[in-house]
C-alpha cells in the first residue's frame, strides 16, 4: 500500500542523572567522549521545520508499506517493509520487541516518521503474535537474535536497501536481544536502545520487584518470604535445581495478598526445553557482547523508570562500550520520564501518558546525522 502523507509527529510508541537540566527540562546529551557536531543541510532543514511547527521533509513525503514474510528456520515471521520515496539505496532499521505479546503496529508510526528522514525499515509481529508463527513463550535469546538476523537478511535482499547501513532499534527487553546480536559478527551498522540492557535481566528484575515491594509497603515476614520465593524461582529457571523448594514456597505464598502481582504462575515453564530457553533471563551477562559493539550507539533512559535500574544500566553500557573502544556513543536520560520515556500518568488522564519533551527529536536528529560526512 502506498501512502502519500506526512507522518504524525506525535505518534505513540510500541509498548514496552547526569548534568543540569536542559531548556526542555530533560538532561543534556551525555556522551562517552567529546562529540563535534557538524550540522548537515539535511539536519538544518529538519530542525528548521520542527522549530517552526512544520513537518520534517527529506526531499520526499511519500512512503510505501508492503506486507512481507521471511523465515527463521521453520518459523515464518510476518511484517511490514516501509520504504521512503527518496532516492535509494536507503539505510534501514529493524525494530525489535520488548517482552510479552507484541505486534508490528506500534512500530509503524516510528517507521513512517523515519521514512521522512530517508530510512527504510521493517517491523514484524513477534513470533507467536499477529500473523507470525512460532511462540515467544518458548523462545530462547538466540531465537530472538536469529529472528532479527532473518529480518536483516530479508532487507539485504532488497535492491532499495543499502546492505551496509542496516541497524537495530529496540525497546526494553530488546536491549539484551540487540547486545546478543553483536556476539557473532559486526553485521549491523548502528544501534538505538530505549530503556533497556546494560545490566543483566536478573538484576533488572530484582530492581523492579524491590520497587514494587517498597511502593506496596510489603515488609517483615512477607518481604522475607517474597524474596525467598523470587530467589528460588530464579534458581530453578537458571539451573533447573530446587524445584521442590520452589513448589513449597509457591504454596505458602499463594495465601499472601501480594502473590498474584509477582506473576510467577505464568512464569513457570511447561517443559524442560522451555526452561532451558528461559534460562537466559537469569544467567545472561550482556557485557561480553556489548564489548563487541563498535558501531554508533544511542541510548535513551527515563530517570523515573521503575523497571530498569537506570544508573546501573548506563554504567554497564559504558563499561562494555569502553572495553570495545567505542567512542561513537550518545546517552540521554530524561529525568522526568519513566519506562518507555513516558511521563507519569496524571489523575483523570485518558489514554497513554505522553512522551517526555525532546524524546522524538533526539532520535530524529541522531539518525539524520548518522551517515552524513
Amino acid at each position: 500500500m502506498t501512502r502519500s502523507q506526512r507522518p504524525d509527529r506525535t505518534a505513540a510508541a510500541p509498548r514496552p542523572h547526569a548534568g543540569a537540566s536542559g531548556p526542555d527540562g530533560s538532561s543534556p546529551l551525555v556522551t562517552l567522549s567529546p562529540i563535534v557536531v557538524c550540522w548537515s543541510p539535511r539536519v538544518v532543514a529538519f530542525l528548521g521545520l520542527v522549530l517552526c511547527g512544520g513537518q520534517p521533509s527529506v526531499g520526499a513525503e511519500e512512503y510505501t508499506d508492503t506486507a512481507v514474510t521471511f523465515r527463521n528456520g521453520q518459523v515464518e515471521l510476518a511484517g511490514t517493509l516501509v520504504l521512503p520515496g527518496s532516492k535509494p539505496p536507503h539505510p534501514a532499521i529493524i525494530f525489535l520487541h520488548g517482552s510479552g505479546d507484541s505486534r508490528r503496529d506500534g512500530f509503524l508510526e516510528y517507521a513512517h516518521r523515519y521514512a521522512a528522514l530517508g530510512f527504510a525499515s521493517i517491523a514484524f509481529d513477534k513470533r507467536g503474535c499477529g500473523k507470525s508463527g512460532g511462540d515467544w513463550k518458548d523462545a530462547s535469546l538466540d531465537d530472538h537474535v536469529r529472528d532479527a538476523r532473518a529480518a536483516a537478511d530479508y532487507l539485504r535482499g532488497q535492491a532499495s536497501v543499502d546492505p551496509k547501513r542496516i541497524g537495530l532499534w529496540g525497546v526494553s527487553q530488546a536491549g539484551w536481544v540487540a547486545s546478543a546480536a553483536f556476539a557473532g559478527a559486526d553485521e549491523y551498522a548502528f544501534l538505538v536502545i530505549i530503556c533497556g540492557g546494560g545490566v543483566g535481566p536478573r538484576e533488572s528484575e530484582r530492581f523492579a520487584f524491590d520497587g514494587f515491594f517498597k511502593r506496596s509497603k510489603i515488609s517483615g515476614d512477607d518481604l522475607a518470604l517474597a524474596r525467598r520465593l523470587l530467589d528460588a524461582h530464579a534458581r530453578f529457571i537458571g539451573s533447573g535445581e530446587g524445584r521442590s523448594e520452589l513448589d513449597s514456597l509457591m504454596a505458602e505464598s499463594r495465601k499472601r495478598s501480594w502473590f498474584g502481582a509477582l506473576g510467577l504462575e505464568r512464569k513457570m515453564p511447561e517443559s524442560e526445553s522451555a526452561r532451558l530457553n528461559w534460562a537466559w533471563t537469569v544467567n545472561y551477562d550482556p557485557i561480553p557482547d556489548i564489548a563487541r559493539i563498535r558501531v554508533p550507539v544511542l541510548l535513551l533512559f527515563g530517570g523515573l523508570d521503575n523497571l530498569v535500574p537506570v544508573e546501573g544500566a548506563v554504567t554497564e553500557w559504558r563499561r562494555g562500550l569502553n572495553a570495545a573502544g567505542n567512542t561513537r556513543v550518545t546517552v540521554r536520560i530524561f529525568p522526568e520520564a519513566g519506562h518507555g520515556i513516558r511521563l507519569p500518568r496524571q489523575p483523570g488522564q485518558v489514554g497513554r501518558a505522553p512522551f517526555a519533551s525532546g524524546y522524538h527529536e533526539t532520535i530524529d536528529q541522531w539518525l539524520s546525522a548518522l551517515f552524513d560526512e
